[in-house]
Formats: structure tokens, C-alpha cells, sequence
């Protein structure tokens, strides 16, 4: 095996355990990669397993007219990691993506919707 495929591994079996069982998961992995003499593949087992994590957690990118606050960067933060964007077309407000939901909060669609509906009133 090799430090990915070890990663994959250690990903799987500590994915859903509980903090109490995560010890005893470790040192099992650790008597795995001792018997099979490949302890000296740890530090990229663990760069493997970090990227990992990183991919699977699901990360909001929020954009905003101009730099986020302080209050609402941590507030935001409560909800998991960020990327944050600034684009000034948008006048004012958020928009917050994730994988599979968009929340547009923007002043400029705000805007654009109250046209539309107004040209449809006259």
C-alpha cells in the first residue's frame, strides 16, 4: 500500500468514530504500519489524510460588496469554513454558495426582481 491509499484507510475508520474510541483506533493503525514495515511513510500518510478532510469538508463561499466584518466573518464561520470574495457589483448584502445551495441576498437582485415586477405592473 501506499500513503494514499493508507490515508483512504484511516479517513474511513475515523470518520464516524467517537473522540473516546480515536486512540485506540490510532495505535492500531500504527501496529498496521509497523508490521507491515512502513512507519517511515507517517508524515505522508498524514499530508494524504489532511487533504482528504479537506476536500470532503464543504466549504461556503460568500461574497459580499465589500470585506466581510469581523462579526459576521466569525459569525459565519459558526456554519463551517468560508471563502470569502468581494465584488462591488453587487452592490450590498450576500451571497452564500455551497455545493448544492445558492442564497443570493445581494441589493443588485433585489433590484433586478423589483424591475421585473414593475414592468409587469405596467
Amino acid at each position: 500500500m501506499n500513503s494514499k491509499e493508507y490515508a483512504i484507510v484511516l479517513e474511513e475508520i475515523t470518520n464516524n468514530a467517537k473522540a473516546e474510541e480515536l486512540d485506540k483506533i490510532i495505535l492500531c493503525f500504527a501496529k498496521l504500519l509497523r508490521a507491515n514495515f512502513h512507519l517511515y511513510l507517517t508524515d505522508k500518510i498524514i499530508e494524504e489524510f489532511e487533504k482528504i478532510k479537506e476536500e470532503k469538508e464543504e466549504k461556503m463561499k460568500v461574497i459580499s460588496a465589500k470585506p466581510l466584518s469581523d462579526f459576521l466573518r466569525e459569525k459565519l464561520k459558526q456554519h463551517g469554513k468560508i471563502e470569502e470574495f468581494v465584488n462591488p457589483n453587487i452592490v450590498g448584502g450576500l451571497i452564500i454558495k455551497t455545493k448544492d445551495t445558492l442564497i443570493d441576498g445581494s441589493i443588485k437582485t433585489k433590484l433586478e426582481i423589483m424591475k421585473l415586477k414593475l414592468k409587469q405592473n405596467v
